[in-house]
């Protein structure tokens, strides 16, 4: 079996004493960190699924980097854009152990499984993302050159959430649809951008979100709203019968 934990959406600013929507997004950001080093002992990885600055700024990237890298870590932490990132602060900032880049390294391959990330971020955007032909292409030579159970891993979402998110989708998902039906050892997908812990299948593939470190948006809804201000993330397990059992953790 292998254990991941699913980070998402840290919306920091370059002050950890600024709050956003009335939520100190660094002190939940710091209690999830906290956390994770404590059981770093059970996990294989940390995955970072994007949107992780709010106000896109060297210092924000460098405060994000100085509050995970305040521990002494024995898994990497591997990264993905959202929306709310810059690729250059990001990649000038976040390396270096434990940091992997995905944009430098777009899979970890461990004895059973493969994580495999894919880039649904468009620049400049007003949120949504759009997958390139490019970066389908490198998905399907990580697929084809290895036929591992596979866990997916993007920022955006694939089916609507009844609620003011689907402004931001995914805009061509289509794309991905002919890559799931090419290679069924896509066994889950995981994805940020909605704050939220939810289940759903696309395309007959099982499909989760993670929460938010900052904080949680209501859904199937027709107003904005912010479900609740308690941080969290998904504890991820990828078994050996190639099944994966998420669960969300509540700090």
């Amino acid at each position: 079996m292998i254990k991941l934990a699913q980070i998402s959406d840290f919306h920091l600013f370059d002050d950890p004493s600024v709050h956003h929507y009335q939520v100190n997004v660094a002190d939940n950001f710091a209690r999830v960190i906290s956390y994770l080093h404590s059981i770093q002992a059970e996990l294989n990885l940390v995955l970072m699924t994007g949107d992780m600055a709010q106000q896109v700024s060297a210092d924000t990237y460098k405060l994000i980097a100085n509050m995970i890298t305040s521990y002494d870590w024995d898994i990497p932490f591997f990264w993905l854009l959202g929306n709310h990132d810059s690729e250059v602060l990001a990649n000038e900032h976040l390396s270096g152990n434990p940091f992997v880049s995905s944009l430098k390294q777009s899979y970890f391959s461990f004895e059973q499984w493969q994580v495999v990330a894919l880039d649904s971020t468009v620049f400049p955007s007003r949120g949504e993302g759009q997958l390139t032909k490019d970066n389908i292409a490198k998905l399907e030579a990580q697929l084809s050159a290895s036929n591992q159970p596979t866990l997916l891993a993007l920022h955006h979402h694939l089916l609507p959430y009844e609620s003011f998110i689907d402004n931001y989708p995914l805009k061509n998902s289509q794309l991905l649809d002919e890559v799931l039906a090419k290679y069924p050892h896509v066994k889950a997908i995981c994805h940020g951008h909605v704050h939220a812990a939810h289940h759903y299948k696309y395309q007959k593939v099982p499909c989760f979100s993670a929460p938010a470190t900052s904080y949680q948006f209501k859904h199937f809804c027709d107003d904005f709203e912010i479900a609740s201000i308690q941080p969290g993330f998904n504890l991820i397990s990828l078994l050996d019968n190639t099944t994966v059992d998420v669960e969300p953790i509540w700090l």
